[in-house]
């Protein structure tokens, strides 16, 4: 690996050039990316890793029900029981109608450990603990542990607009905010927590869990809504928010203290207590766009200062594609011009997710392709090819580009599989990521093959015990010779649309020397607030970071060297049935 000296690094013209081999897989479940089978490589749901990045299908016994009796919608993969096994979490998108849709309901399966599942009778409940079943027209899944005690929870949202449309098909009342008792049951406190959006216009499509403030707790983005995790508080808010009083209207500061208006009794930032968690609703006062209906929502590093920019796709109306906010000053702005008109409009393009392709430490963009619509406003048939825009870091107008080579395949086809999902792994280990998409009734999975000199690090961030349960965590992590230049990821806990990328953050680096990593997370013990980790690390290694526990309050850190795997082009082949 060549050594790239740091006063070159800052000056590098960004490489436009991606390109991607393809391969097709008959994958009837959606793009979830993790390690299902435990073999340390990435795959997708309904795929086997060999470890090189050959991938081929498999039927998963006990997820039948999940496909083809109901209407699925999205599929979330995460260790739901703390056993460290993948356990699958999914949602629907169906009319309210238990009559003629009996089937249509969200699904809970657990991980027998022996590549099998099995299905959790009554997973859901109210918060008076009666078994609930949930229904309607449902979008993404977000998994988190938003409440701290070490379980992943998660946030489903429904469409709950009224009037419904087409007529007679119901939505649900509400959207769900589901918290989890460690055995793969959930109970329902969206409304306590105040994120149950009922009436919810334009309905969240695109959602992530984020601790956006640095404190220690989870939040939650969706449709315009950024919803700061308060925490177990005395008396929380209900889904009004005009009940929070109004002098503590003041942000928490980034860096996880508490603005000194800040006084209600919230406990210490990170800190565990058994209690309600509430939630309040800054995006209206940050200036986030809540009338615009996306398509894809996504928190990205666009420009390396530490802060998290956010990118939200629009595929109908007047102002169509992707739209990037800068947040600065307590305040999203849009950024003007950030990716180019290109003639070929956005109509129908259902889907968009970020990662850095090209590994210059700067996220990138991918717009899944549209689909022409007629005069009634259905979109049948595709037209618009998939793009990908690439991030041409500080100072740049506009600030994306369009990739100089088409994506191959030029148009994926949505038929088949619910909108456009596109999902982030790094599937035969090579240190750039690749790219999953839905399409057909198959999966693309394009293998990157860009030409990259750039070096490229490893973060894991782990529960106490290794348990993968730290969705929504931020990584910022800084060369040492520039330590102004702040790579900033987030652990994905299903973003972009429809998708989930893989578990651990592959950051690609200009700068081939150590690296100043700098991780929040709270410690478990009452009132001893959150635990600043910060290490060292260099290009080349891996770092598996565990969380504070009772005997390690500050947690702890290993770090090994990567191992590199070789693969060949010529190993792609195309796979046009189920084993």
């Amino acid at each position: 690996m060549s050594m790239i000296a740091p006063s070159l690094a800052s000056a590098q013209t960004p490489n436009n050039d991606i390109n991607f081999l393809s391969g097709y897989y008959r994958v009837p479940y959606i793009i979830a990316v993790d390690d299902i089978y435990g073999t340390g490589s990435q795959e997708m749901l309904g795929t086997v890793n060999d470890g090189f990045g050959m991938l081929r299908t498999t039927i998963v016994p006990g997820l039948e029900n999940i496909f083809p009796v109901r209407s699925n919608r999205d599929t979330r993969v995460a260790d739901l029981n703390n056993d460290g096994l993948p356990d699958i979490i999914s949602n629907t998108y169906s009319c309210v109608d238990p009559f003629n849709h009996p089937e249509d309901i969200a699904r809970v399966f657990l991980n027998n450990g022996n590549g099998t599942f099995s299905e959790v009778a009554d997973p859901f409940r109210d918060s008076s603990g009666h078994p609930i079943e949930l229904r309607g027209r449902g979008e993404t899944i977000v998994v988190a542990d938003f409440n701290n005690d070490g379980y992943l929870d998660a946030f489903i949202p429904f469409y709950t607009f009224s009037p419904t449309e087409p007529a007679g098909c119901e939505n649900s009342p509400q959207s769900y905010l589901l918290i989890n008792d460690g055995t793969g049951h959930f109970t329902d406190i969206a409304k306590q927590a105040g994120v149950d959006l009922p009436n919810q216009f334009p309905p969240i499509e695109g959602a992530q869990a984020v601790d956006f403030n640095n404190d220690g707790w989870i939040d939650l983005y969706g449709a315009g809504h950024l919803f700061i995790n308060l925490g177990p508080i005395s008396n929380p808010i209900s889904s009004n928010p005009s009940r929070f009083p109004a002098n503590q209207n003041t942000f928490p500061r980034l860096n996880g203290s508490l603005s000194d208006s800040e006084s209600h009794t919230q406990e210490s930032p990170g800190s565990i207590k058994t209690g309600p968690i509430a939630f309040l609703d800054f995006g209206a006062r940050f200036g986030l766009p809540l009338t615009v209906y996306d398509e894809g929502a996504k928190f990205v590093d666009w420009n390396n200062d530490g802060t998290l920019g956010l990118v939200v796709h629009v595929a109908e109306g007047a102002d169509t594609g992707p739209s990037l906010y800068a947040f600065h000053n307590s305040v999203f702005t849009k950024v003007p011009g950030a990716f180019p008109a290109d003639g070929l409009g956005y109509n129908c393009t259902f889907g968009m997710n970020a990662y850095d392709l090209n590994n210059d430490g700067l996220d990138d963009v991918i717009v899944r392709e549209g689909l022409e619509a007629g005069t009634d406003g259905v979109c049948r048939g595709p037209d618009i090819p998939t793009r990908i825009f690439i991030n041409q870091g500080n100072n740049a107008t506009p600030r994306f580009q369009p990739s100089n080579t088409p994506f191959n395949p030029y148009i994926l086809g949505n038929w088949g599989c619910p909108g456009g999902a596109s999902a982030f792994g790094d599937f035969n280990e090579d240190g750039k990521i690749d790219v999953a998409f839905c399409g057909n009734e198959s999966t693309v999975v394009a293998t990157n093959i860009t030409a990259v000199n750039n070096p490229h690090f490893v973060i894991e961030i782990l529960g106490s015990r290794g348990q993968r349960n730290q969705q929504g965590r931020v990584v910022r992590a800084s060369p040492l010779s520039h330590p102004g230049v702040i790579y900033t990821r987030v652990v994905d806990s299903g973003s972009g649309y429809l998708s989930q990328n893989q578990y651990p953050i592959l950051i690609g680096t200009r700068y081939n020397e150590a690296h100043l990593v700098n991780i929040s997370l709270p410690r478990r013990l009452p009132g001893r607030g959150i635990a600043q980790i910060s290490f060292l690390m260099s290009p080349g290694q891996r770092a598996r970071v565990f969380a504070p526990s009772f005997t390690e309050p500050n947690g702890r850190v290993q770090i090994d060297t990567i191992q590199p795997r070789s693969f060949s082009p010529a190993l792609v082949h195309v796979i046009t049935g189920l084993d």
